[in-house]
């Protein structure tokens, strides 16, 4: 059952059902206290709400945040651009502080970084 639910987690959209809001609490509820790495390029409210639904019951969270902005090639035309940040979700504003904010550790991740170390010192 648990790797049920956790494969309905990483594959949670905002599809008008059951937003991944929804689905983190329920798993944070049902299993307090364990550690989650949500690795994500979105950067809208939804992720916002899943880390606190996810820290709520004691869990601790990482946040892999990928910017996806640096993965782009440079030549994309502005009607694409609209449809991968459509895709993505609205930007939040300052949202690398907003996760710190409400309590998960971030690990930002752009094109070129050397990811070799990512979970060495978590």
């Amino acid at each position: 059952m648990f790797d049920e639910e956790l494969r309905l987690l990483a594959a949670s959209r905002n599809d008008g059902i059951m937003h991944l809001q929804q689905r983190a609490e329920n798993m944070s509820e049902k299993y307090p206290y364990i550690s989650w790495v949500l690795i994500t390029a979105r950067n809208d409210e939804d992720i916002l709400d899943s880390i606190d639904a996810l820290s709520k019951f004691g869990a601790e969270v990482l946040v892999a945040h990928v910017n996806f902005n640096s993965f782009l090639a440079e030549d994309i035309p502005p009607e694409s651009m609209r449809k991968w940040r459509k895709m993505w979700g609205v930007e939040v504003e300052d949202f690398d502080k907003k996760v710190i904010g409400v309590g998960a550790k971030l690990h930002q991740i752009s094109k070129g970084d050397d990811q070799s170390l990512l979970f060495f010192n978590v």
